[in-house]
């Protein structure tokens, strides 16, 4: 994304009107896109032939996410966007009670990484596939977090933010790692 000031993109439904009024405000970086582009260009470690293009229109979208350690080493942020628990079919429940399997995987995956023990997250969707079933009808609010994994380092620090739940079933952990 190389758009000099882009705009939150706020592209989700059904939620508190304070989500859609939360926004970025972020400067955005020809000089970093370019940078991007550039170690995305060749083949992946699997053999695949990879390409990228600068996007100048597009804003920052409330989902988005990179996986360059690369660019930390830089002193670029990476934010992956994501939850541990995001079903929002699972029918609210009364009092605002949450789910037992919610808080559970919730739990388990946050102690993880507070441990930096990857291997959990990463092999959550297979090993723990019928509690993840529950937890993310698809997975691509959970997928960013893997992303993120890529990018920090045994040395981090490891803090959480926000360990709240929203409705019964969206965990809202926040995970920050930091030198």
């Amino acid at each position: 994304m190389a758009t000099p000031e882009p705009e939150t993109i706020n592209d989700f439904g059904e939620f508190p009107q304070a989500l859609f009024d939360k926004q970025y405000p972020a400067q955005g970086s020809l000089e970093t896109a370019e940078l991007a582009k550039e170690l995305l260009q060749g083949r992946s470690q699997s053999g695949f032939q990879l390409t990228s293009e600068l996007e100048h229109e597009r804003g920052l979208d409330h989902g988005n996410w990179s996986v360059l350690a690369a660019l930390r080493e830089r002193g670029v942020l990476i934010i992956g966007s994501g939850n541990i628990v995001h079903n929002l079919r699972a029918p609210r429940m009364a009092n605002k009670k949450h789910y037992d399997w919610g808080l559970e995987l919730d739990s388990q995956l946050g102690s993880a990484m507070t441990d930096h023990n990857d291997k959990p997250l990463i092999d959550a969707p297979t090993k723990q596939a019928k509690i993840m079933e529950l937890a993310h009808p698809t997975l691509e609010h959970y997928l960013p977090l893997l992303y993120t994994l890529g990018a920090k380092s045994k040395q981090d620090k490891v803090e959480f933010f926000n360990t709240d739940f929203a409705s019964s079933a969206i965990s809202m952990r926040s995970v920050m790692y930091s030198a």
